[in-house]
């Protein structure tokens, strides 16, 4: 392997590691506040005071569908051969159908449709 070879699979690593470590830091996010909203919406005299925590977890939700989605693409991107003389393009190409599927994957979907779920069952329960 060449050391540009070897730079470009530093570089893309380093791209893929960030990715999941910004997937990681919106689910904290995300488990912080929705705990917060929920919370505050028990105190609240407005049974339907915790709908408005779906406003954060669809945020949420899309936000981290799309660094999940970002992670596979450039994932995708590190498996293509590198070619000598060729300068390399870090571009991805993102379909809808690539950021649906990141968005309803294991790692993703549970945490928010918990998470809705429970700020439904709140809101009808109250």
């Amino acid at each position: 392997m060449t050391d540009l070879q070897l730079k470009r699979v530093e570089l893309l690593q380093n791209i893929i590691t960030r990715m999941a470590q910004n997937s990681f830091t919106i689910k904290g996010w995300a488990v912080t506040v929705l705990t917060a909203l929920l919370a505050f919406s028990n105190k609240e005299s407005d049974r339907w005071f915790a709908v408005y925590a779906l406003y954060p977890a669809m945020a949420f939700w899309g936000l981290d569908a799309y660094y999940l989605m970002q992670e596979r693409l450039f994932r995708e991107l590190s498996k293509q051969p590198a070619e000598n003389g060729r300068e390399f393009e870090f571009k991805t190409k993102p379909t809808a159908g690539a950021f649906f599927s990141a968005a309803f994957s294991p790692t993703v979907i549970p945490l928010y449709a918990f998470a809705v779920m429970m700020a439904v069952l709140i809101a009808y329960i109250r």
